[in-house]
């Protein structure tokens, strides 16, 4: 999930969490292993889902707001604690195209806070407000997961789509949010085409 981590708070959280984890790591087979495999004959796409971990962090320059989800962004920046929500991976790939990972993400009830635009430091956080605060379904795709290690000329696109009931100074209100970024392996690198999030009745 690694392009989901965004800006200078993915640092911070990757720093806290490879050096304060006791924890022996878990030996799994990596992507290119399972790829790796001979398919059986004429078989079809091949679908794998499971459960994994992630948060997303981005900012709306238009209506300068900053959205986590995910993530408990507070106990983390006060006392380093990497509450991190559980999500439903799906991954599709195809013997005839093995290096193409399709993927879908799927999260109900996701922790949420919007705040004022922020680059995404701790300080920032702790000096300021959420101005909305709850949970939030969510539905993320990626066409080419590791788009970046290919050397085909191949457009990969990805985003993310969520909408939750959220909590105000003024009340409850209605809270949609998404992105999307498209990059052209080879060509002119990723760029965003969208990031927007609103808030009803702001």
């Amino acid at each position: 999930m690694k392009r989901y981590f965004l800006l200078s708070l993915a640092a911070l959280l990757a720093i806290a969490f490879l050096g304060c984890s006791d924890e022996e790591p878990v030996t799994r087979p990596t992507i290119s292993q399972e790829l790796d495999k001979d398919p059986p004959a004429q078989s079809g796409p091949r679908v794998a889902r499971f459960e994994d971990y992630t948060y997303w962090f981005f900012s709306d320059l238009e209506s300068e707001l900053t959205i986590v989800v995910g993530l408990e962004v507070l106990p983390f920046c006060e006392d380093g604690i990497f509450n991190v929500d559980v999500i439903e991976m799906q991954e599709v790939t195809n013997p005839q195209t093995q290096d193409l990972v399709n993927t879908l993400v799927h999260g109900d009830d996701l922790v949420v806070t919007v705040w004022p635009l922020v680059e995404g430091y701790c300080y920032e956080f702790l000096e300021n407000d959420p101005i909305a605060w709850g949970t939030m379904d969510v539905v993320a795709t990626d066409n080419d997961l590791y788009a970046w290690l290919n050397d085909q000329n191949r457009t990969n696109t990805w985003g993310f789509a969520g909408h939750g009931s959220l909590e105000t100074a003024d009340g409850p209100a209605e809270v949609s949010a998404h992105f999307r970024l498209v990059s052209h392996e080879g060509g002119d690198g990723a760029r965003w085409t969208t990031a927007r999030v609103n808030i009803a009745g702001r």
